[in-house]
């Protein structure tokens, strides 16, 4: 949950929430995931923890799971990627937190001609880029193409 939310639930006034919220943290009782938001260490984490911290990460962006992690969702790459990786109309960066890695590739590609290419996943929470899209993604960013030979979609 975001740091604003834990000020409020701890009734913190603003000027000591930082304070606080270090506190908590060198005691162990919340961890920082990156962005202002915090985890509470006693509680179970769900099974789709990294997609619920992207969405929260980029609750005002629009993304999808491409490249090297959709491919090998797909079975299209043996390897198993170190990372979660989102193509977003927003900017490019890596969230390395302790949940995971978390990365987002900037794209100027006009979503409207590939929405049919991109399937939500309801039960994850994300939206997930199809082989072919996730392979012109892949050649798009000039990355990682060696890993993914000739594929029949």
């Amino acid at each position: 949950m975001s740091g604003r939310v834990l000020g409020r639930l701890l009734l913190e006034s603003p000027h000591n929430l930082s304070v606080s919220l270090a506190r908590a943290r060198r005691e162990g009782h919340i961890l920082r995931l990156g962005g202002g938001f915090y985890r509470n260490t006693l509680a179970n984490l769900p099974w789709n923890h990294l997609e619920l911290l992207a969405n929260w990460l980029r609750s005002n962006e629009w993304f999808y799971l491409s490249l090297e992690s959709a491919l090998h969702e797909a079975g299209f790459i043996q390897q198993v990627p170190n990372r979660l990786v989102f193509v977003t109309t927003g900017r490019s960066y890596v969230y390395e937190t302790p949940l995971g890695i978390l990365e987002f590739i900037h794209t100027q590609r006009d979503l409207s001609r590939c929405w049919n290419q991109i399937i939500p996943d309801w039960r994850r929470g994300i939206r997930v880029a199809d082989p072919e899209l996730a392979r012109a993604d892949l050649r798009r960013s000039r990355r990682n193409v060696d890993l993914v030979g000739e594929m029949e979609v």
